[in-house]
């Protein structure tokens, strides 16, 4: 996890990728098959997913300002499941 946040203005909706390559490497050259992202802390949603062999990418729109995390959830073609949890401020900038 990392403990930076990344400010994220209230009116926008974004998106942010993550790269899971080099973590998916060093287990076998495994890929993703599946991927989820969710607001674990904070008012915010998650509008829509996507991902491909080695990257997530998640949409968020904010509902207010201050502190969320978003947590994505992968699994993989070898059956390995890893969180990674996303700090967001937001706040207008």
């Amino acid at each position: 996890m990392t403990t930076d946040r990344t400010v994220h203005d209230p009116a926008a909706d974004l998106d942010y990728s993550q790269d899971w390559t080099a973590w998916l490497t060093d287990r076998g050259s495994d890929t993703i098959s599946a991927a989820t992202a969710t607001v674990t802390d904070g008012a915010a949603t998650v509008d829509r997913v996507t991902f491909d062999d080695t990257s997530v990418t998640f949409w968020v729109s904010a509902a207010g300002l201050g502190r969320l995390d978003v947590t994505v959830h992968i699994t993989t073609t070898g059956d390995r499941e890893d969180d990674r949890i996303y700090p967001f401020l937001v706040a207008e900038h």
